[in-house]
């Protein structure tokens, strides 16, 4: 399918301004300023939408896929509120924000399907970032106090074999993905419900690095995606002003390969101190700037998989060719 673009707005446009909306009303950043912006961005939202369906009035689905589009779309049109009806109360706008993230991401898993570059919805989950930074602490320490060279190789396999499983089943059975969500709801984000989970990608990069990056990459380029991405998402969201790449900010950047670093020199002193200082820190520097970039500039991977393989695999090549 290929959705017609309109000479004063397009499906894309309707899908950026619902993110713009959604994330200025993601509780962990709500400022006195929220309602304002979104009152008007919702007045926009709506305008524009009446156009699209004024032209859908006129012009017939071109495919099953692209009336599959129009329907989300018109579902969604369907609970949006006159911007008027709205008190100031957060309450209320949180309450629109319950109701439209799981129809954002519905629609935008279509139009991702069609190519479209869409964002996906990224708020501020609590519960989930110290699932994310425990988890990949754990998976390092075992790695570190447990886990054999080849133990490793053999964890990480059967990892990835099992989520992989998962991930073909709740495809073709609805009923296992819709108990697998209610599990894991509390941390999970709503485009996993049709997308493979960060927690597959997590275990597929650590899949790749236990069978191709030395030890120390392997953890370090592990601790990059484990510590710096939760870090870059508070700061991001909470403080960052300096966009400079599809919504994503200087601050945020800073603050993943500032927190890598600091996590990547701490490991590398407490579990490998026979390591001089110097190789420590530029190990330790490699992983944590090349995360921040790969994480920065990823739009298509998903960071979980990008980080931590191209963090691991450079911190590995400087480790093979600079350090005795």
């Amino acid at each position: 399918m290929t959705v017609a673009a309109l000479p004063a707005y397009s499906p894309r446009d309707l899908a950026e301004q619902f993110h713009a909306l959604l994330m200025a009303l993601d509780p962990a950043v709500w400022t006195p300023t929220a309602v304002e912006t979104a009152r008007a961005t919702l007045h926009r939202i709506r305008e524009g939408a009446r156009l699209l369906l004024e032209e859908w009035n006129v012009t017939a689905a071109i495919s099953w896929a692209e009336e599959q589009f129009r329907s989300a779309v018109r579902e969604m049109v369907a609970i949006l509120p006159d911007p008027a009806t709205l008190s100031d109360a957060r309450a209320d706008w949180q309450a629109l924000y319950d109701r439209l993230s799981p129809q954002y991401e519905a629609m935008a898993t279509l139009l991702r399907q069609q190519g479209m570059a869409v964002r996906y919805l990224h708020p501020t989950n609590w519960l989930r970032s110290i699932t994310h930074l425990a988890m990949g602490l754990a998976v390092a320490a075992a790695f570190e106090l447990i886990l054999t060279p080849t133990t490793a190789i053999l964890a990480a396999t059967a990892w990835v074999i099992w989520a992989w499983s998962l991930e073909t089943g709740r495809r073709f059975l609805p009923g296992l993905n819709q108990f697998l969500m209610r599990i894991f709801g509390p941390i999970a984000r709503q485009h996993e419900w049709h997308r493979v989970n960060s927690a597959t990608w997590f275990g597929t990069g650590l899949f790749i690095l236990a069978w191709a990056a030395p030890h120390n990459a392997a953890v370090l380029g592990l601790l990059a995606i484990s510590v710096g991405d939760p870090f870059a998402g508070m700061i991001g969201r909470r403080f960052g002003k300096t966009k400079i790449f599809r919504g994503r900010s200087l601050e945020g950047s800073l603050a993943f390969a500032a927190s890598a670093f600091a996590i990547g020199v701490s490991w590398m002193l407490l579990f490998h101190s026979d390591v001089p200082l110097s190789s420590t820190i530029l190990l330790a520097a490699t992983a944590a700037i090349t995360g921040a970039v790969i994480e920065l500039l990823s739009t298509i991977i998903d960071d979980n998989l990008a980080v931590s393989v191209g963090a691991g695999c450079a911190t590995a090549i400087v480790q093979w060719m600079l350090l005795p």
